[in-house]
């Protein structure tokens, strides 16, 4: 045998590089005859450490510290945080510009189209109408009636656990909140619709479904029902805060001791195309 530091599993990661590590440590000619190596004290390479100001474990500093070990998100011309991360430090952003002809094709007014005020811009999010139905065990015509910010909250969810390295059934304390924009995303569905302006019955469990997924406590009851998580499932919304608020309300109930785990996550996006806005100084 031959004496093996933890250290060393650090400084030589790879199975090529712990062999020849493990092989230097074997007297001459002693791993070439497939002898045990004698044993041999082997002192630990000193570094500096890479961490400044590491606090001691005892610090009372870290008594009310939570830890971010998970990240998933998408925005305009980001796909992800580290896409996000590169627009913001070259100083780009992700919304794209309509040219006259493309507004005239969508049939904007001319007037609009020279108006000064008129700004013709979108910030889209690629890939928002993606969502893989059956990995979650929900059903097509179900998927359909859930608002897209729904939709892409339980993805991310799902991809924010990935990132942390755990599955869903290793945390299952984990609380959820969310926060989504009222986009009226169901008055754009035609089956829902066709009889808005006849008596206001809920005559099908179809009519009765899309109520209950327009609903904004939908959002983080799907997340910890079809992740297995059961731990607070809870809905915030103030208005321009909402996403803060909602790490405000994780954060208590974890400094509280209410959970170990907390999933945040916040979404918005207007189901209508955008082809711009009216500026109003």
């Amino acid at each position: 045998s031959c004496a093996l530091r933890p250290t060393g599993l650090f400084a030589h990661p790879s199975v090529a590089a712990m062999a020849g590590h493990l092989t230097g440590l074997l007297p001459a000619g002693q791993a070439a005859a497939g002898q045990a190596p004698a044993v041999q004290s082997v002192e630990p390479e000193q570094h500096p450490d890479p961490r400044p100001g590491t606090p001691a474990a005892d610090d009372a500093s870290l008594d009310d510290a939570i830890a971010v070990i998970g990240i998933s998100c998408r925005f305009p011309g980001a796909m992800d945080h580290r896409a996000f991360w590169s627009a913001l430090a070259d100083g780009r952003s992700g919304s794209t510009s309509w040219s006259a002809e493309e507004l005239r094709a969508l049939g904007v007014p001319e007037e609009l189209i020279t108006r000064p005020g008129y700004v013709p811009q979108r910030s889209v999010v690629d890939g928002r109408a993606e969502f893989d139905a059956a990995f979650f065990d929900i059903s097509p015509r179900d998927a359909e009636f859930m608002d897209p910010q729904g939709r892409l909250l339980l993805q991310h969810a799902w991809q924010a656990l990935e990132d942390a390295g755990y599955r869903p059934e290793d945390v299952p304390g984990t609380s959820v909140t969310t926060s989504t924009s009222t986009n009226f995303y169901q008055a754009l569905l035609p089956a829902l619709m066709a009889n808005a302006s006849g008596p206001r019955v809920l005559a099908s469990s179809e009519t009765y479904a899309a109520w209950l997924f327009a609903q904004g406590g939908t959002v983080p009851t799907m997340i910890s029902t079809k992740l297995g998580l059961r731990g607070p499932s809870m809905a915030v919304s103030t208005n321009c805060s909402s996403a803060l608020s909602a790490v405000h309300v994780a954060g208590q109930g974890l400094l509280a001791g209410d959970v170990d785990q907390a999933i945040v996550g916040a979404a918005s996006l207007f189901s209508a195309g955008e082809l711009g806005y009216v500026h109003q100084p």
